[in-house]
């Protein structure tokens, strides 16, 4: 066997770290039903921020949520191109020309020409005009991409090679998304399913085909939302920890459930030291709450400077007894 020696030009270097300066933009997705409180979080991340609405929906929470330093756009805006959609019933779902028009076949192409001209603006300025990005979400955005396929292939139903074009356009709109200098935060729907083989219950992202259990590792951080609703008021957690049922993970706190708060979590008011001092605050109320009495206990605030809204929503509050 000949003698063979691996060459690399490969030379790595300590890197230096300067007190007090951000290195890395944080990628996120937020798992959750509808009405668990995705938005809400994700308008707690650092403003300005940016939401790309595909569930136009957004305008809807001017009343609950503070809207300061938030941007948004709705797809479809103006609802171009919409036609109204016949149903069929084909015993050849491919075949094209039976009459099938999705009612909204341009808005994929919407969603990645705003994002082609966001990498075209910092390419030009050589900055963006916000910190945050939001995909609110992508679940509905997957069903226009699935529209739009349908739509250029004039097929009435997904084929393999639909498929194959359907997996390839999705990842690169994350890829693009990804490479965006900002911080980036894709809201999704959950779906449950029974594992064929385990006959376990899992929860997944709501989109289809393999996507759906490859998306988390594409970003830095995967929260399931957890609202619970106590004396008329919501309150919302999130999990940040993988089990037999979650597929989750976070680099930003030591702890299995913190407050839906962006902010705080990346300020790492749940990590180290600050994470210690939280859970074992959590504990002191869960027994306080237990035995009939009331403590105070104080909560690392949110920094005087903020402009974000977990100051005035219930999300991101806190935990309750029954769910730690």
């Amino acid at each position: 066997m000949p003698n063979v020696q691996l060459r690399t030009t490969f030379n790595p270097k300590p890197v230096e770290i300067e007190e007090g300066k951000k290195y890395a933009d944080y990628t996120m997705l937020l798992l959750g039903g509808v009405g668990s409180g995705k938005t809400t979080m994700a308008l707690t991340a650092e403003r300005p921020i940016y939401v790309m609405d595909v569930d136009n929906k957004l305008h809807l929470m001017a009343g609950i949520v503070d809207m300061s330093g938030v941007q948004y756009q709705q797809f479809p805006s103006n609802k171009k191109g919409r036609r109204k959609a016949s149903i069929i019933v084909s015993p050849n779902p491919v075949k094209p020309g039976e009459g099938f028009v999705p009612s909204h076949p341009n808005v994929w192409q919407d969603l990645i020409d705003t994002v082609e001209s966001l990498h075209e603006l910092y390419a030009r300025e050589g900055k963006l005009p916000f910190r945050t990005l939001v995909l609110d979400t992508i679940s509905r955005a997957s069903e226009h991409l699935k529209e739009a396929i349908l739509e250029l292939l004039g097929y009435t139903a997904m084929t393999q090679r639909a498929w194959g074009d359907y997996y390839e356009n999705r990842l690169r709109l994350i890829r693009d998304l990804t490479e965006l200098p900002c911080n980036l935060v894709i809201c999704c729907h959950d779906t449950i399913f029974q594992d064929d083989l385990t006959k376990e219950i899992v929860v997944q992202p709501a989109i289809p085909g393999k996507m759906a259990t490859q998306i988390g590792g594409f970003l830095g951080e995967v929260y399931y939302m957890l609202p619970k609703i106590a004396k008329e008021r919501m309150t919302v957690d999130v999990l940040t920890r993988s089990d037999s049922k979650y597929r989750l993970r976070s680099t930003m706190t030591d702890l299995v459930k913190v407050p839906a708060d962006i902010e705080r979590i990346v300020r790492g008011d749940f990590r180290g030291e600050k994470g210690k001092a939280f859970a074992e605050m959590l504990k002191m109320q869960l027994q306080a709450n237990k035995g009939g009495k009331v403590i105070a206990a104080t909560i690392p605030a949110v920094s005087p400077n903020s402009t974000n809204s977990s100051q005035n929503s219930s999300v991101g509050q806190g935990l309750s007894e029954e769910e730690e």
